[in-house]
């Protein structure tokens, strides 16, 4: 066998070294030059020459709050701009690339191309415009929605919000009735957040948009179950497969796949093939929620909206007030 000397060694040391810091040299020229081809098929405009605030504060860390834009994916608009933009293509380790991105590869969403004519002064609100009634004023609103809504627009879509321990949470839901004397009417499994929540703190919130003729409604109220035969009204009056679809989803608990929901969906249809009435089960009905207070909101293009508030001044009778945008 070849001896080994000490001289071997501390050679095969050193050539070990040089081959280590070439490969390293060579690998980081690589992710330079992917990096700054990168950077040229970015458009310009996306590129922030300058922030508007110069001074001392220029070496502070500033709170950024990141959101995609709806019409690019690309533009992350924040709250604060770069201070500058770095352009020179010479050689970069890779933390000081990544801080060069996190800088420069950023832009603001342009507010004025964002902005939305709303209804103009001679469509303002006046006070012979509001009815006496919030329910009858719902009401007028809700047909107006409806004559102008699109093929894909559910006009009964609205925001529920709850709160359990001082935490909001807010959902999408439908709406599927209203009255004066049940208020507004929504359908849910019990034992999903919201019904949790409800059941802590029955205090809740709706929340109508219609952007089209631009109006919202807030109301906050009480929300109560609905008896069990108008929970097995509606019940039965759902699509087979959503009946099915409200029986094996245990609503708000994690799961490992969907392929786990859609196959219990499947053993749950198997047991239903040749019947169409099926049981509301007990953990699935509705709620109805007692108004307390409504606004009625509709918008102005110079933003001096219009805001009506409606509360009651005893058990039974309403009234009314303007109050400022």
């Amino acid at each position: 066998m070849f001896p080994i000397s000490l001289s071997h060694i501390w050679i095969i040391i050193f050539a070990s070294s040089i081959f280590l810091y070439i490969f390293k040299c060579i690998t980081n020229e690589k992710l330079n030059s992917c990096y700054e081809s990168n950077l040229a098929d970015e458009p310009k405009d996306k590129i922030i020459a300058k922030s508007q605030n110069n001074g001392s504060n220029n070496n502070k860390k500033q709170p950024e709050t990141q959101r995609k834009s709806k019409g690019n994916p690309e533009i992350i608009a924040m709250d604060s701009a770069p201070d500058s933009v770095e352009t020179s293509s010479a050689f970069r380790p890779r933390s000081t690339q990544e801080e060069f991105l996190s800088k420069n590869l950023m832009s603001v969403i342009p507010a004025p191309d964002m902005r939305k004519p709303y209804c103009d002064k001679s469509e303002a609100l006046t006070d012979e415009n509001i009815l006496s009634d919030p329910f009858e004023l719902f009401h007028i609103w809700f047909e107006k929605a409806k004559q102008n809504a699109g093929k894909h627009t559910e006009i009964n879509a609205v925001c529920l919000s709850t709160s359990y321990q001082n935490k909001p949470s807010s959902r999408m839901v439908l709406l599927k009735g209203y009255d004066p004397d049940q208020g507004f009417r929504i359908f849910t499994n019990y034992e999903s957040r919201k019904g949790f929540e409800i059941e802590h703190n029955s205090n809740v919130a709706l929340l109508f948009y219609w952007e089209y003729p631009q109006r919202q409604i807030r109301i906050e109220g009480q929300a109560h179950k609905v008896s069990e035969s108008i929970s097995d009204q509606y019940f039965n009056a759902r699509p087979k497969l959503s009946r099915i679809s409200a029986i094996v989803s245990q609503q708000s608990q994690k799961i490992d796949s969907r392929k786990t929901l859609a196959k219990r969906q499947e053993e749950e249809e198997k047991k239903w093939t040749n019947c169409e009435i099926i049981p509301r089960p007990n953990f699935w009905g509705g709620y109805h929620i007692i108004p307390e207070r409504f606004e009625f909101w509709q918008g102005q293009s110079d933003r001096l909206h219009d805001r009506f508030i409606f509360e009651k001044s005893d058990q039974k009778s309403w009234f009314h007030y303007r109050i400022q945008p």
